[in-house]
This record gives structure tokens, C-alpha cells and sequence, in this order.
């Protein structure tokens, strides 16, 4: 029997054995989780970039990522509950 715990990212209420939210999208677990990073709608790096759930923290956190010795201010991440894929949507970076 799964018990409820709440989401980190939205506060909904989500049983502990979902992988992702069913709300949000917000993966639950330390699986590895597949990263996009897009800019101006298309994809920065030829093939995805695994990853812990860790890593969306620290995206957070610092608001930017450096992809090909280039800075990018980090607008937005999607996570989808379907396929552990993470979607980091990026913008010019301003310091």
C-alpha cells in the first residue's frame, strides 16, 4: 500500500510510488532523468544528457547553465510525467 507525500514542487498531494507528479510533472525519484536543453526551440546538444534529479535543484538554484562554453540564463524547466524527460528552456544570459 503507497502512502502520500507531497510534491516539492507543487505541494499536491502524490502517492510515494509515482515516479513523477502526477500534476507538475516533477519527477519524485533519483532515477536518471533524460535533459533537453533548448534555445530558440531547438535542442543545443545533438543527443540527450542524463542526469539525477539533483541537477534540476542546482538549475534552480543558480538560474543559468553554461552548454558549449557559452552562458545561458535558464527561463524555464519542464518536466514530463510520461517519458522522465526534462525539458530546460534557455534565453540569452544577463549578467
Amino acid at each position: 500500500m503507497s502512502n502520500l507525500i507531497k510534491c516539492e514542487c507543487c505541494n499536491a498531494d502524490i502517492s510515494d510510488e509515482s515516479k513523477c507528479c502526477i500534476h507538475c510533472g516533477q519527477p519524485i525519484n533519483n532515477e536518471e532523468l533524460s535533459f533537453d536543453y533548448l534555445y530558440n526551440g531547438k535542442r543545443l546538444l545533438p543527443i540527450r544528457y542524463s542526469d539525477t534529479l539533483k541537477k534540476i535543484q542546482l538549475l534552480k538554484e543558480t538560474g543559468n547553465v553554461e552548454v558549449f562554453d557559452k552562458n545561458y540564463k535558464v527561463k524555464n524547466i519542464i518536466c514530463s510525467a510520461h517519458n522522465n524527460t526534462v525539458d530546460v528552456i534557455l534565453d540569452d544570459y544577463e549578467e
